[in-house]
Formats: C-alpha cells, sequence, structure tokens
C-alpha cells in the first residue's frame, strides 16, 4: 500500500480493517456472519505490515489454523475504498484506489501487497 500523502495513516488503517473484515467472514447483505461448527473457534488471520519504501507498507496475510481447523486458506482479499492510499497486488493492475476483490489460487495460505 503506497500512500499518495505522507503522514496520513488513516487510509491505510481503513484500507487494513476493511481487509480484516472480508478475511474473518463474510455474510449475506444484512445477515450476520455465523460460524460453521467446524470452524468454532475461528483461527486468527495472521498480519504482518512493514515499512516498504518510498512511503509503502508491505503487508503479509497468513491463513492461521488451530485444534478445530488443522487446515485453513485464503479464499480472497477484499478491499474497501482508500483514500489517499494506492494498492499493488502482484497479478492485478498496479496503483489501484481501492474497492476491489482478489480471488485467490487454491490452497493459498498466505500472500503479500504494498
Amino acid at each position: 500500500m503506497r500512500a499518495t500523502s505522507l503522514g496520513r495513516n488513516l487510509p491505510r488503517i481503513v484500507v487494513f480493517l476493511s481487509l480484516i473484515a472480508a478475511l474473518i467472514g463474510s455474510a449475506a447483505p444484512g445477515a450476520p456472519a455465523a460460524p460453521l461448527a467446524a470452524c468454532a473457534p475461528r483461527p486468527a488471520v495472521g498480519v504482518a505490515v512493514v515499512p516498504g519504501g518510498a512511503g509503502a507498507l508491505q503487508v503479509t496475510i497468513t491463513a492461521t489454523t488451530n485444534g478445530s481447523t488443522p487446515t485453513n486458506q485464503l479464499t480472497r482479499l477484499q478491499f474497501g475504498a482508500a483514500s489517499g492510499a494506492l494498492i499493488d497486488v502482484p497479478g492485478q493492475p498496479a496503483g489501484q484506489p481501492g474497492s476491489f476483490t482478489v480471488v485467490l489460487a487454491a490452497s493459498t495460505t498466505q500472500t503479500s501487497f504494498t
């Protein structure tokens, strides 16, 4: 994720929270999210953020496991609107302003973007 305005972290936080909300689970609009019995408790989503140079952040998302979910995977990244930031996802157009979804390959357990 690249900041178009250095020193402004709010757009980064909004995109980050939108991404986490998409990874934790989704339901039909207006319907409450209910975890499947086999996925309770849900494994945490691993998130690592480090400086990526030139005002960018390197974000790595990891599907983790627990006793009730010994295997886990990421299926998609869903980005909300980014204000003052651009998002680069490998295999996608560079410098996207947000509001897009990336469907990941089957069995993906970790992915990164800037």
